[in-house]
């Protein structure tokens, strides 16, 4: 059997969407990658198949999904789905320009800037909640492949929540992780929980 310590996960982002292009928020809204991220998509595949994933993983639908539905072609590798790796989901709040959240919420908007971790969107999910589902589900996808370099395109709120469990990051450091550029990252795992940042 594979030594587990040598089990990496390799975090990977969507490609983005119309929605982003012009600054409304996507959350896990079902839309097709633009045409301007084909590039972006591309390049990354350029450079995961130096990186040697052996499977990728996404959520059931949306820019994640086919983001790792054409890197698995271009990878020559599988591409399963799971459910509980979709994007944060924003409730009412998709669809909508930030710049109209600010408007019409403008105590709540300030409070999800400050504190993201204390506001959940109408109909939505907090960012606790989603930490909590993306964890367990990496837990077990995790334990499925010992040994090996697992791919998981997620979409960019999904990353930045994945990414801060796995560098010591609090909520507190998630808008500070979105402004990143959007880049894959890989993490040794040992015992199914995320060490250091080894690439990206």
């Amino acid at each position: 059997m594979p030594d587990n310590d040598e089990t990496r996960l390799v975090l990977v982002p969507a490609g983005m969407t119309c929605w982003e292009k012009d600054q409304r928020l996507v959350g896990n809204t079902d839309l097709p990658v633009c045409p301007e991220s084909e590039e972006s998509i591309r390049l990354c595949g350029e450079q995961l198949k130096t990186v040697g994933v052996n499977i990728l993983y996404s959520g059931i639908s949306g820019p994640a999904e086919e983001t790792a539905r054409r890197l698995a072609g271009a990878l020559r590798v599988r591409h399963r789905k799971e459910k509980d790796l979709g994007e944060v989901n924003l409730g009412f709040w998709q669809g909508l320009p930030l710049s109209a959240i600010r408007q019409r919420h403008p105590k709540a908007f300030r409070q999800w800037q400050e504190d993201p971790d204390s506001v959940t969107p109408p109909e939505g999910e907090r960012l606790d909640a989603a930490h909590d589902r993306l964890e367990h589900c990496l837990a077990g996808i995790l334990k499925k492949h010992p040994g090996q370099k697992v791919g998981v395109v997620l979409g960019p709120m999904a990353l930045a929540v994945a990414r801060s469990a796995r560098e010591g990051k609090t909520v507190h450091d998630f808008w500070a992780l979105m402004k990143e550029p959007l880049t894959w990252h890989e993490y040794l795992v040992r015992n199914t929980v995320g060490a250091m940042d080894a690439n990206g």
